[in-house]
């Protein structure tokens, strides 16, 4: 499982207002938006696409961490009965729980013709706001956000 660390950054700049810049709590780049004039990603947009990253990934997958990842993409041609709706929810809860900038306020999981769809509520830690993302598990189409 990846884990995250929380590190502060002491700035070098003087105390002269003017050569000190606006920076971002959380930086990063993303190559998946085909339509951006730009790769670089800030705050929650940065940690939205972590996430889906981790879910995009099937557990096992990634090289020298085979628990990183998620069972769902394992878990798209079964019934979603009690037992495998308690998996996901158990494997949810831990892709969620990995990442210490985020915190899951509720998780539903609804089946749909073709996969299934995770409604997510999460609050940003640093920021105090929730936000509901839509993440839906394809068995044709791969993963996609609303």
């Amino acid at each position: 499982m990846g884990q995250y660390k929380q590190i502060t950054l002491k700035s070098q700049n003087s105390n002269n207002p003017a050569k000190q810049t606006r920076s971002q709590l959380y930086r990063g780049t993303s190559t998946v938006n085909e339509n951006s004039k730009s790769f670089a990603l800030y705050d929650q947009e940065l940690i939205k696409q972590d996430i889906l990253n981790h879910f995009n990934i099937k557990k096992g997958e990634k090289i020298y961490n085979p628990n990183f990842g998620s069972v769902i993409w394992n878990t798209l041609y079964e019934p979603l009965d009690r037992k495998t709706r308690e998996i996901l929810l158990a494997d949810v809860e831990q892709v969620i729980a990995s990442d210490p900038r985020v915190q899951a306020r509720t998780i539903d999981i609804i089946e749909r013709e073709y996969g299934i769809q995770l409604n997510i509520e999460l609050e940003f830690v640093a920021y105090s706001q929730i936000e509901k993302i839509v993440y839906t598990f394809d068995r044709e189409n791969g993963l996609s956000t609303v």
